[in-house]
């Protein structure tokens, strides 16, 4: 009677204990089941409500798999299935699932041994519905996702660097792709500079107090050159902002590759020069050639020689093919045209022609072709001119000749040749010297002309007397 008293006793215990669990498990925000062998043989009213199961004895009899997601019901499975076999249990789950009313929930469940009064493989199931945390997570990803994105296809290189005690190095922390591939380094390599390890060496003392007045005001803005991994010299323009980050003192900055910014501006300075070499071109020979008119037609009204008429002729004639051969360049200089290839032979014996009616011997030895344009009719004419005029030179022997990759011409004349303390000067705009001294635009125009071909032009002293000029040209198209 005692131990029937004590068995109903037990059974009233284990009776009250599990109406009390049950109480208690209602009554508990957080999802709450027991799964036997795979399948849920208890759920508490949290655990209902994540479902969206309404009637409690829905919830026996069937599979976490019954509300999986397609997309992740094979994993969830061999999670599972894994658990069952070998008895290991997978103490976190996460996936999503479809309740009952077609509402997708992602939830996160703990798994712990649960001892089953039939001694099967029961678990203990605890569940959260993590789907606003999932969302927001999903959320920001997507939106690290795209800024990302945004920083790597921006077209200017973007580095985000913090400050280091002294102000002056910046590390980097940040880096996007067009700055990895403008100086050569993978992003693993530029982590591990500083601003300073790519600085151009010329600049960095600047780049110093550049960072320091950042610091102060903010922000900057300013143009210097970086130096890529192979060495290679990069002129930049910079854009930095300098704020707090997280508690953390940084500086964003953005570097614009402007070389071929430099480079238009170079070539707009070199057309301009062009221009002004046109310009004086013109202006000096054509005052040559009108200097030769008004003599011959003052000598001929004195003694009526037709040879002077001749002259005349051949002075009105010679200007009027330097008008057309200037408009010739100046619309190749702006079709950027570039130079072309020059038989120095035909060249030379169509610049001579013109000096036919002097008492002046000519000697063309040698051939080649250069690189050159419709200036460079005018630089043999001007040396050959200065020859005569100014050396009263009776004889001027042309050569040319390949040597080391150039086309070197040399201009010979038997001369009274040029004064040892003016050879440094004669190249210079405006140098005048002697009685028969001109405007000094001569060999300045020579000289910026062979500069613009990427040549260049000496001379010496002619043996017994006289000068020699010499020019190295290129002969090849680059």
């Amino acid at each position: 009677m005692k131990s029937q008293e004590k068995i109903d006793h037990n059974s009233q215990f284990f009776s009250i204990s599990e109406g009390t669990f049950r109480e208690i498990s209602d009554n508990i925000q957080i999802g709450i089941s027991i799964v036997e062998n795979g399948y849920y043989i208890f759920m508490n009213k949290k655990m209902r409500e994540i479902y969206g199961i309404i009637n409690e004895k829905e919830n026996r009899d069937f599979s976490i798999l019954d509300y999986v997601v397609p997309e992740d019901a094979d994993r969830v499975y061999k999670i599972i299935n894994s658990s069952l076999k070998n008895g290991q249990i997978p103490r976190d789950l996460q996936f999503w699932i479809i309740r009952r009313d077609g509402e997708r929930r992602y939830l996160k469940s703990k798994y712990t041994i649960f001892k089953g009064r039939k001694k099967t493989n029961t678990h203990l199931v605890l569940t959260m519905d993590y789907t606003e945390q999932k969302t927001t997570i999903t959320a920001l990803e997507a939106s690290e996702k795209k800024l990302r994105e945004l920083f790597n296809s921006a077209n200017d290189a973007i580095f985000l660097s913090r400050i280091r005690g002294d102000k002056f190095l910046t590390d980097f922390i940040e880096v996007n792709d067009l700055a990895c591939k403008m100086l050569g380094y993978t992003e693993e390599e530029l982590l591990e500079l500083s601003s300073l390890d790519i600085t151009d060496p010329e600049v960095k003392t600047t780049n110093k107090e550049i960072i320091q007045q950042i610091v102060t005001k903010e922000q900057g803005a300013f143009e210097t050159a970086l130096i890529s991994k192979t060495g290679k010299k990069i002129p930049v323009e910079i854009s930095s902002h300098f704020f707090n980050l997280e508690g953390e003192k940084v500086i964003l900055t953005i570097a614009r590759d402007i070389t071929e910014r430099h480079k238009a501006e170079t070539e707009i300075r070199n057309l301009n020069e062009s221009f002004k070499i046109i310009n004086s071109i013109l202006r000096h020979d054509l005052n040559n050639n009108l200097s030769v008119i008004m003599g011959a037609i003052t000598a001929y009204e004195d003694v009526k020689e037709q040879a002077l008429l001749e002259m005349t002729v051949k002075a009105a004639q010679k200007s009027f093919d330097l008008i057309q051969k200037m408009e010739e360049l100046e619309r190749a200089l702006v079709n950027n045209e570039g130079l072309t290839i020059v038989d120095s032979e035909e060249l030379f014996n169509k610049v001579i022609s013109s000096y036919s009616l002097l008492n002046v011997t000519f000697e063309i030895e040698g051939r080649c072709n250069l690189c050159a344009d419709a200036a460079f009719s005018s630089v043999i004419d001007n040396i050959i001119s200065n020859a005569i005029k100014h050396g009263q030179a009776d004889k001027i022997i042309i050569s040319a000749e390949y040597k080391d990759s150039f086309c070197n011409i040399h201009i010979a004349d038997n001369g009274s040749g040029i004064l040892d303390e003016h050879k440094n000067h004669v190249f210079e705009r405006s140098f005048k010297h002697g009685q028969t001294a001109g405007s000094g635009l001569g060999l300045y125009i020579v000289k910026k002309t062979i500069e613009r071909y990427g040549g260049e032009i000496t001379l010496e002293d002619n043996f017994p007397k006289g000068t020699i000029f010499h020019i190295k040209l290129k002969y090849r198209v680059v």
